[in-house]
């Protein structure tokens, strides 16, 4: 009998936590009456018991896995998906169920306002969604097992500085996204904080993954299916939605981007890192305009000729958040993401301009996470 190797084994589990939501968030989403919700909490309990059954697996399966002496981003990410399966597996998840959590899960997850589920079932739910997110963590181990010894950005014939950089990046994020996950452990959360660490952080985590995928390993190669890519997709809020809420100008430079990416212009991947870059220059402008900065600090060091500094935009849009690993993840995050969309809007960094389909989609991809998060992170007005 043939054992299936640790990697494998986590990828079934993933797709199992990943998948199990899909119906039950559709049945939530309409429900108005009694006899409907009393249906949605049969699913619900039903749904927790497998799903608590596969987080089980997830925690045995990687705390047998031994990457001994590594001191890599593998083992960064191994880490920190062992504190996010003690996480759900663990009764600090049921903090998630203070009322201000309860609001945000209505709000962001297409569930009807009013709907008479109790605690105990909305609390189940809630650690169901955060499966999802698990099941997009493991997968960004699987492709940084993947990665491991490849020379990243190969596929676009990326030069050193590229290859140094994006590694370097891609590092700094997957060290802060596990401290993250050890503070969320061990420490007393603010719910809403804890909501964003264990849905759409790990979602977004997991997106900067796929994008160096993308430029170092063929298709074939890929870890991403399309199952996984439907999964994923479903975690988090639709950024359109949000982003009408903040400034419906802004939906068309989105727009513009995905027609650019389905097109056959032999221009289109200047024009979609382009109108990816600024999509999300407007974004973290309108959500920190320079006088709301300015009124915020008075720190000579948040400016720069007279206007607030991009450190010093995210840090007015952080200031809701009592966690500070959180903090370091955002901002980590973004300069990851601004740093390979921008090497690859100027070309100066690659001796190849054609971006193929899948690359433009996963750039796609990664920059609608980033910025799905950073509204979610953004204080309700």
């Amino acid at each position: 009998m043939t054992t299936q190797p640790p990697s494998a084994e986590l990828s079934q589990v993933a797709l199992g936590l990943a998948s199990i939501t899909a119906p039950l968030r559709e049945q939530l989403a309409g429900l108005r009456n009694g006899a409907a919700a009393a249906a949605a909490l049969l699913s619900i309990g039903e749904a927790a018991r497998v799903n608590d059954s596969l987080v089980s697996s997830a925690s045995r399966i990687l705390g047998a896995s031994a990457v001994a002496g590594l001191k890599t981003q593998y083992s960064s990410i191994l880490d920190a998906n062992r504190h996010f399966s003690a996480i759900l597996g663990s009764s600090v998840a049921q903090g998630l169920m203070a009322s201000d959590a309860v609001n945000a899960l209505v709000q962001t997850k297409g569930i009807a306002a009013g709907l008479a589920l109790d605690r105990l079932a909305m609390s189940s739910f809630l650690k169901i969604e955060s499966s999802r997110a698990l099941a997009a963590s493991l997968m960004a181990q699987e492709t940084s097992f993947a990665l491991r010894g490849q020379p990243v950005g190969v596929l676009i014939g990326a030069d050193s500085t590229f290859r140094r950089s994006t590694a370097a990046h891609l590092g700094l994020v997957t060290r802060s996204y596990e401290a993250l996950m050890a503070a969320t452990a061990v420490t007393a959360v603010v719910p809403s904080d804890m909501l964003l660490a264990t849905t759409s952080v790990p979602v977004d985590y997991f997106r900067h993954v796929q994008t160096v995928e993308s430029v170092t390993l063929s298709e074939s190669g890929a870890s991403s299916s399309e199952v996984a890519e439907a999964v994923v997709d479903s975690a988090s809020p639709p950024v359109d939605e949000l982003l009408a809420a903040l400034d419906s100008t802004l939906v068309p430079l989105l727009t513009g981007a995905r027609q650019a990416v389905r097109g056959v212009n032999a221009d289109r991947p200047r024009h979609v890192t382009t109108s990816l870059r600024e999509l999300f220059t407007q974004v973290l402008h309108s959500l920190a305009p320079d006088d709301a900065v300015a009124a915020w600090s008075s720190d000579r060091d948040d400016f720069a000729n007279g206007r607030p500094t991009r450190r010093a935009r995210l840090m007015y849009v952080c200031r809701e958040i009592n966690s500070g690993p959180l903090v370091d993840f955002v901002r980590k995050d973004v300069s990851a993401a601004l740093s390979f969309v921008d090497s690859l809007s100027a070309g100066t960094h690659t001796v190849q301009s054609r971006l193929t389909d899948a690359q433009l989609r996963a750039q796609l991809a990664r920059m609608e996470s980033l910025i799905s998060l950073l509204l979610q992170v953004a204080p309700q007005a």
